[in-house]
């Protein structure tokens, strides 16, 4: 058989057939000098002239001649380097023809795993040379060779990229990604790329000062440009080298509010302590003011003005600077009442104006919140870490701690300011609290009226008494939904002083008394406002003490005292503003104690996944988008948890018409945000022990759970997890034995009531009722709910009224022999 390779070129064209066999014989031995010319021909593009054996290169390298085709390339260059053949020359001229396919930077460590070390090295070094030797002429080509160089580095290019700025009489400069497509192989493009190299060899201070000296010969010898210009162009694109060039410019004092700018990242130790207090986006307004102290008024609003022009790395830093000294009020204010989050956090930097008040900015943000309850589950949580971040900005500028202080106070000021009476001739509109109800009750004369009479209704101080209604309610709502469920669900205290600040507060007043508190020593009990003592159920008091919180329910079950509290509450009429002895409990199961580092309890189940989105972001869940699913997660403390799903093609809250599927529920120690990705990647390694989960973290996690599966779920029917059916069950059973009722049992997922007339079955999720043996009893709730007394319940809890239903339906059937209903009795007799 004839060898192709002892062929010449033009048999070879003739005989296209042994394309193929010369491209996969090139590996092979001997190596002879025919051998190694023939393949440094075939890498360099030598036979370019010869189409056949061209495609055959192409081929090669992008087809499937083997294996691993993308892995040929490196193997004849191995071979090459193998036999002392692989030069800087050689090494340009492959380079020269193969860049953009290749992507050597890019693609090296991808598809050189199988090559020798050695070889590897020799290649960076190779590349590194030559990358370094074109960036000296910004040619067209060579221009297009380093924009694909992915990235440069050292402060060489700092150097080069200087040279180049005045060689080409740039007099605009735009950091990298500012530049379109169809200038990225210009060399205004490729001095950005270089400016933006890293520092990686300034390890010293005499590095430092040789860098600035030859920056400084740079432009010494060109006698007719402005010395600094150059420096003030590099200054934002070039983020390592800010300090060095703030130094050439003669800003020394700038460099401390420079590196704060360009240091948008928090270090994994502080964000520990706090991860507001080190969130890019938060201005410490006092550290920023000594580090200004000494700069000139030109000199910081030349600085800032630099930055924000160029949307250069640190400009959204600037902007919230530039809002603190108050140079962009009238651009903060016009973004923020578009929604714009940075605008918002800016909005509570803004110096107050002569006849602003504090309550009036906190009420505005406080607003703000609200209307982000409009968005969509993502921008939800942006929006509400936007104005959290905000708060904590206006917190500095009124000269309290922190947002909670700030948030007390301004709550306790509108207490203070609020007209709970008002006179319309002579009638009088009284504003009257039940709980957590604000009502309005007009009078005259001693006679109340049901709804607010004519007269009332055109006054214009009747505006004033529904808005203020609104407020109180606003006000209630943020101490329930905000406050009381964030200090059950977190187990955190509060010190007596800020306790004491909310219970200047009436609405707090009677909402608190209502929840069940536990002091510094364990003792807890309903809280004493006159006497600022905690009653236990026996009636001893106990001191409130340095600091205040509210017992979790599985507290009170591990000490045997759940339903003792539970009974004492139904007993009492207490109506506690959120669920507390009632809350759903969740206790580690067998299953995973086996499973150990992940709960299966949940898998599995069909979501909606734009109402699973915005059930977990009203949590304070954070979702993450990823191929095929989405890992939602939530931070207490040390540990973050999180909830798996799967199926999800583009992100949670995308309705194609097919559900999400809930996966497993893990948990990890917390990584700082400011990370890189792939350092924050949630690896199984990395789960902990169910075990060594704080209780209260476990339980309000498979509770959030819970609910998504239960009100998302796409079943159609009733859901409800054995945790809900057993507190739903035991919240009946002690109502029940409180008023004295017999006839009902519990059992599972129904309540079994024994009437008058028959016997019935009423599904505790559903509510739905049949007569035993089998028979379905249809009651519309319209039917009844109109004419039944209003129902005692031991919580308030708006969103679950099937609760309500449920009760009022075993209550009636209790006593069936008295339903007037014609409709009902028919089915009953039937």
């Amino acid at each position: 058989m004839v060898d192709p390779l002892t062929l010449d070129l033009k048999t070879l064209i003739r005989e296209d057939k042994y394309i193929g066999k010369i491209a996969l014989q090139l590996f092979e031995p001997p190596y002879t000098s025919d051998r190694l010319d023939l393949i440094t021909d075939f890498l360099t593009g030598k036979l370019v002239e010869y189409n056949r054996v061209n495609y055959a290169q192409t081929q090669i390298l992008h087809n499937n001649w083997s294996d691993n085709p993308k892995h040929n390339i490196y193997r004849l260059i191995e071979i090459l380097y193998d036999h002392q053949r692989l030069t800087p020359d050689v090494f340009r001229e492959i380079h020269l023809r193969h860049y953009q396919p290749m992507g050597w930077k890019y693609r090296f460590p991808k598809w050189s795993e199988h090559i020798d070390e050695a070889c590897r090295n020799w290649l960076l070094t190779l590349y590194d040379d030559f990358i370094w030797a074109i960036a000296h002429d910004l040619s067209s080509l060579h221009c297009d060779i380093l924009y694909h160089a992915h990235k440069f580095q050292g402060s060489r290019y700092l150097v080069l990229a200087t040279k180049k700025l005045i060689t080409h009489q740039i007099s605009k400069l735009k950091v990298s990604n500012q530049y379109p497509y169809n200038e990225r192989d210009t060399p205004a493009h490729i001095i950005a790329l270089m400016a933006e190299t890293t520092a990686d060899d300034i390890d010293s201070d005499e590095k430092r000062a040789m860098l600035i000296q030859q920056l400084r010969d740079v432009v010494e010898k060109n006698p007719t440009i402005d010395k600094i210009a150059p420096f003030k162009l590099l200054l934002p694109v070039a983020v390592h080298f800010r300090d060095v060039l703030c130094e050439l410019i003669g800003w020394q004092d700038a460099i401390p509010l420079m590196r704060f700018i360009s240091d948008g990242e928090a270090s994994e130790t502080v964000d520990e302590i706090s991860p507001i207090d080190y969130h890019p986006h938060y201005i410490p307004i006092a550290t920023v003011k000594e580090m200004i102290e000494k700069m000139p008024k030109a000199m910081l609003g030349e600085v800032l003005s630099l930055i924000a022009k160029s949307k250069a790395n640190g400009h959204e830093r600037v902007f919230l600077l530039q809002a603190m000294f108050g140079q962009n009020r009238a651009d903060v204010i016009k973004k923020f009442r578009k929604h714009a989050h940075l605008a918002i956090k800016a909005y509570g930097i803004l110096p107050l104006e002569a006849n602003e008040t504090v309550l009036e900015r906190y009420l505005t943000l406080k607003q703000s919140a609200k209307d982000g309850q409009q968005f969509g589950a993502q921008r939800k949580a942006n929006h509400a870490n936007a104005v959290r971040i905000g708060l904590d900005h206006l917190a500095q500028v009124a000269g309290y701690a922190d947002a909670n202080r700030l948030e007390w106070a301004m709550e306790a000021q509108l207490g203070d300011q609020i007209t709970t009476e008002w006179a319309v001739d002579d009638y009088r509109i009284v504003l009257e609290q039940d709980g957590a109800s604000i009502e309005l009750q007009f009078y005259k004369d001693g006679r109340r009226f049901k709804s607010a009479p004519k007269a009332v209704k055109s006054a214009l101080i009747y505006n004033e008494a529904t808005e203020t209604v609104k407020q109180l309610r606003a006000q209630i709502s943020r101490l329930r939904l905000g406050l009381l469920e964030n200090l059950i669900t977190s187990g955190d205290t509060l010190p007596f002083d800020d306790f004491a600040t909310l219970l200047r507060l009436p609405i707090a007043r009677d909402l608190f008394k209502g929840m069940i508190w536990r002091n510094d020593a364990g003792e807890m009990g309903l809280l004493d406002v006159d006497q600022m003592m905690l009653v236990d159920m026996t009636g001893d008091k106990h001191p409130i003490g340095a600091n205040v919180g509210l017992i979790h329910p599985y507290d009170l079950f591990q000490a045997d005292k759940l339903g003792a509290w539970q009974r004492h509450i139904i007993h009492q009429r207490i109506v506690q503003p959120i669920k507390q002895v009632f809350r759903e409990v969740y206790v580690l199961t067998p299953a995973e104690q086996t499973t150990n580092t992940y709960s299966n309890r949940f898998v599995g189940h069909a979501v909606n996944g734009a109402i699973a989105a915005q059930l977990l972001a009203s949590r304070g869940w954070k979702i993450d988008k990823g191929h095929n699913h989405d890992a939602v997660s939530k931070r207490f403390g040390h540990i973050t948890a999180f909830f798996d799903f799967e199926n999800v093609w583009y992100y949670m809250g995308y309705s194609s018409g097919n559900p999400i599927t809930t996966n497993r529920i893990h948990f990890a120690p917390h990584k700082p945000d400011n990370l890189p990705r792939w350092q924050r990647r949630n690896d199984d390694a990395d789960w902990l022990s169910l075990e060594t989960i704080p209780h209260l973290i476990f339980s309000e996690v498979m509770r959030d759970a819970d609910l998504v599966v239960s009100v998302a779920g796409q079943s159609g029917e009733a859901r409800l997890s054995h945790e809900g059916y057993e507190a739903r069950g035991q919240l009946i059973t002690t109502l029940l034995d409180d008023l004295g009722l017999v006839g009902v049992r519990v059992d599972g997922h129904f309540a079994y009531v024994t009437g008058k007339l028959a016997n019935y079955r009423v599904h505790l999720g559903s509510a739905v009722i049949h007569i035993d043996p089998g028979n379905y009893l249809c009651i519309v709730p319209a039917t009844w709910g109109m004419t039944h007394d209003k129902l005692f319940l031991p919580f308030v809890d708006e969103k679950d009224r099937k609760i309500s239903e449920v009760i009022s339906k075993i209550l009636l059937l209790l006593a069936d022999d008295k339903i007037k209903d014609e409709s009902i009795l028919r089915q009953i007799r039937r």
